[in-house]
C-alpha cells in the first residue's frame, strides 16, 4: 500500500472546495484550525456525504446551514431560493459531487486514480458518522454566508483497487449515524412542537434505511395519539399518515386516522381509513363502528347498518343502540 502524507489527502479536497464555491457562487472562503476525530460530528443542519474509491478511499462530507444551501442554491440557479426544498437539496447535492470531482482530478495528478459514488444528502442535526476506521480530520472554514465544514476520512486503498459500481448503493454511509441519537433528536422535536422538522429527521432516517427504522411507525403512531387527544387533529394527521407510510399494516394509525378525518368531516376519508383498519384487525370492533357512522353521515345507511352490527356483534357497546336508531329503509335519493 502505497504511503502518503497528511497533506497529500487534505489539499486536493481543499483546492477543489474553493475553487468550486469561488467560481460557482463568487464566494470566498477562510480556512479555520483543522481537528482530527475518529468520527465525523455534526452539528449543522444539512450534510452532504460522497464516497470516494479506487486508489484512494472514504468519504468526504461538507455540511452547512440551511441558510448557506438557500444562498448556495439561488447562487447557482439563478433563481431567489428562500426555503430549503427539493431544488436547494439538488443544488446542494450537485455542489457536493463538483468539489469532490475537482479533488478527484488532483489526485489523478498525483497518480492516484479515483471514483466518485452518488452522494447522500442528511438533514439532520447532531449527527455522527463513522468512516469505517479512518479517522476524520474536520475543517471550518468562515464566510460571508456563514460557516460550512469540509470532513475528510480518506486513506490509501489496500490491495486492488474498486469502482463505484463494484459498492453497495450507498457505500458512502459506513458506520452510519448514531441512531439512538437521532431518534432521541425527534423525540425532542416532537415534545417541544417542532412537527416539521421532527417528520424531516424521519425521513432522513427512512431514505438511508437504518435499522431504527423499524421504530419510527411505532413513534410517530404514539405521537399522532397524543396530538389527537390533545385536540390538534390537524397535526395528528400529518404524523399518523408519516406512520402508515412506514407501516402500511398499523391498525391504531389508521383508526386514528379515521378519527381525524372524521373530526374533519372528511367522510370517504375516514371510511377509507377504517376500511383499512379492519383489513388488518378484523376482530376489532371500533374500526366496524366508526365505518358505520361515516356511512351514515354518507347517507348509505343499509352498509351503515350492516357495519354497526357487525361492530355489536364483536362486542361494541354503543354499536346495537346505533344501529337500532336507524331507520329501516334508506331515504329516497335527492
Amino acid at each position: 500500500m502505497r504511503q502518503l502524507r497528511r497533506e497529500q489527502l487534505i489539499n486536493p479536497v481543499v483546492k477543489g472546495f474553493c475553487e468550486v464555491l469561488r467560481e460557482t457562487a463568487g464566494l470566498e472562503v477562510v480556512e479555520r484550525e483543522s481537528t482530527t476525530m475518529h468520527a465525523t460530528s455534526v452539528t449543522l443542519e444539512v450534510t452532504v456525504l460522497v464516497g470516494v474509491v479506487g486508489a484512494v478511499e472514504g468519504q468526504i462530507s461538507y455540511s452547512l446551514s440551511k441558510h448557506f444551501a438557500c444562498k448556495l442554491a439561488s447562487t447557482m440557479l439563478c433563481d431567489e431560493i428562500t426555503e430549503y426544498d427539493e431544488m436547494a437539496e439538488s443544488a446542494v447535492g450537485e455542489l457536493g459531487n463538483m468539489i469532490t470531482g475537482r479533488a478527484a482530478v488532483e489526485f489523478q495528478h498525483e497518480g492516484l486514480d479515483c471514483d466518485l459514488c452518488p452522494p447522500s444528502i442528511i438533514v439532520a442535526e447532531k449527527v455522527e458518522i463513522s468512516a469505517n476506521q479512518i479517522d476524520t480530520i474536520m475543517i471550518p472554514f468562515c464566510s460571508d454566508w456563514g460557516d460550512i465544514e469540509v470532513h475528510i476520512a480518506l486513506t490509501p486503498a489496500p490491495g486492488k483497487k474498486r469502482s463505484a459500481k463494484d459498492l453497495h448503493p450507498t457505500p458512502t454511509i459506513t458506520g452510519i449515524i448514531t441512531a439512538d441519537s437521532l431518534m432521541d433528536d425527534i423525540k425532542n422535536l416532537f415534545a417541544n412542537g417542532d412537527y416539521e422538522k421532527a417528520l424531516e429527521q424521519t425521513r432522513t432516517i427512512r431514505e438511508l434505511n437504518f435499522a431504527c427504522s423499524v421504530k419510527l411507525a411505532p413513534l410517530c403512531t404514539e405521537e399522532g395519539l397524543r396530538l389527537y387527544d390533545d385536540g390538534k387533529t390537524h397535526v395528528a394527521l400529518r404524523v399518523l399518515e408519516a406512520a402508515v407510510e412506514y407501516d402500511e399494516f398499523n391498525y391504531r394509525a389508521h383508526l386514528y386516522l379515521g378519527h381525524c378525518y372524521f373530526a374533519r368531516e372528511a367522510w370517504h376519508m375516514a371510511l377509507h381509513n377504517y376500511q383499512k383498519a379492519a383489513g388488518i384487525e378484523p376482530k376489532e370492533p371500533d374500526c366496524y363502528f366508526w365505518a358505520g357512522c361515516c356511512l351514515e353521515k354518507l347517507g348509505n345507511i343499509a352498509k351503515a347498518k350492516r357495519a354497526l352490527l357487525v361492530a355489536a356483534k364483536l362486542g361494541h357497546a354503543e354499536a346495537q343502540q346505533k344501529a337500532d336508531g336507524l331507520p329501516d329503509d334508506e331515504p329516497p335519493a335527492a
